[in-house]
């Protein structure tokens, strides 16, 4: 009997751990059931080779208010031609760590782990993809935050609107990531979901936007990578990369507030204050005594994790592993990434977790893991019995 084919269209190959490691979860899974599945692997616009197709663009104007947009389409453009003109050329690592370009060993850990993923021939532009779209039976819109407005792409094919087969067509876990869409937003979002069997996202206030404008049963799954237990994505971790005991810091962006709270529960509990290379400044790091770390891909993420006495971050897989792995963690809200983190400490009962003005006793929490543990489970069932039900 030839096997189903299945295709999923995510953020795939992305330098972002929580990406990778989402886009493997959905790919593994399908996989392990017997299925034929593949990750489209449609570049997008950081991705070396890619080509702009005309008439598909970001939503992201749309979202912002018209202060922002003139900066962007104005003044931003004007300040890299007098840079231009002036020679004055932006340092790598300058007084600090911010923007740091992967270096090529990073770019091999990344690499080397995306490779267990199978995927479909390349597709360098939008306009590849549906002037020659692959076949499938079945088309999974997957995780993460594909349906984000404020991406800096075109969020039409993650719709799956180039299928022209009459393969079913539908999303797992699909994440918006904000609260709010924009009425111009909103009429695309309507059109383009017409063709799906069935939808799926991962917020609650997801379920309440989509089924507003769609008048479809919208289900609310959890994450993927929950689709795995603990145990899996432990054996998964290379071995212990810091000797000494160690407070994990891992920022999206800059947040000092992580750094200052780390800083007061550092000499209580004799722990260092590591973080991964990312956001934080050389003049931060001088000031809250903290230690960066380079040359980490995402099994080594996991690794910082799975070992970490506690993880302060603000970043939705941060929370994710930290629960997965058993790593007592607080999290921080930051930007417009509120709105899963929040349905996520809801679903394990751990609203305490959330750092705020009010909530920042500098102490390392006490969690019940057991307790998250079933809650967890639950959740992992339940997506799972939604993906049975649309793979069968």
């Amino acid at each position: 009997m030839k096997k189903k084919t299945v295709l999923i269209i995510t953020v795939q190959k992305a330098p972002n751990f929580g990406a990778c490691l989402q886009a493997y979860a959905l790919w593994k899974y399908i996989e392990q059931r017997g299925l034929d599945c593949k990750v489209i692997d449609l570049l997008r616009p950081y991705h070396k080779g890619f080509i702009y197709t005309k008439g598909f663009d970001p939503l992201n104007k749309y979202e912002r208010n018209w202060l922002l947009n003139i900066r962007i389409k104005y003044i931003r453009p004007f300040k890299r031609y007098l840079k231009k003109i002036l020679s004055v050329k932006k340092q790598k690592n300058n007084d600090g760590l911010s923007k740091r370009v992967l270096s090529r060993y990073e770019i091999f850990l990344f690499e080397k782990f995306n490779n267990n993923i199978s995927y479909t021939k390349t597709y360098k532009s939008i306009g590849d993809l549906y002037k020659n779209p692959p076949k499938a039976d079945i088309y999974i819109t997957g995780s993460d935050q594909l349906w984000n407005p404020t991406q800096p792409y075109s969020l039409e094919p993650y719709f799956l609107t180039f299928v022209n087969n009459g393969g079913k067509r539908y999303s797992y876990a699909t994440s918006i990531g904000v609260s709010v869409l924009s009425e111009h937003t909103k009429k695309l979002f309507s059109k383009w979901l017409i063709g799906y069997d069935m939808i799926s996202v991962r917020e609650t206030e997801a379920v309440h936007i989509i089924k507003s404008i769609t008048n479809k049963k919208i289900i609310r799954c959890c994450d993927p990578t929950f689709l795995f237990p603990g145990e899996y994505w432990m054996q998964m971790a290379t071995d212990r990369i810091i000797k000494e005991r160690y407070i994990f810091v891992f920022s999206l962006d800059y947040d000092q507030r992580l750094l200052e709270y780390a800083t007061s529960i550092q000499n209580t509990n004799k722990c260092k204050i590591i973080s991964y290379q990312t956001c934080y400044k050389k003049t931060d790091a001088n000031k809250f005594n903290l230690e960066m770390i380079e040359n980490v891909g995402p099994v080594e993420w996991l690794s910082l994790i799975n070992n970490a006495e506690f993880v302060l971050t603000n970043s939705f897989h941060g929370s994710v592993f930290s629960l997965l792995l058993h790593t007592p963690f607080r999290v921080a809200i930051s930007n417009n990434r509120g709105s899963r983190i929040i349905s996520l400490l809801k679903d394990v009962g751990l609203e305490h977790l959330l750092l705020t003005e009010k909530n920042n006793n500098p102490d390392i929490p006490e969690i019940d893991f057991e307790k998250s543990d079933s809650n967890i489970k639950h959740m992992s069932d339940f997506g799972k019995n939604y993906l049975n039900k649309i793979l069968s």
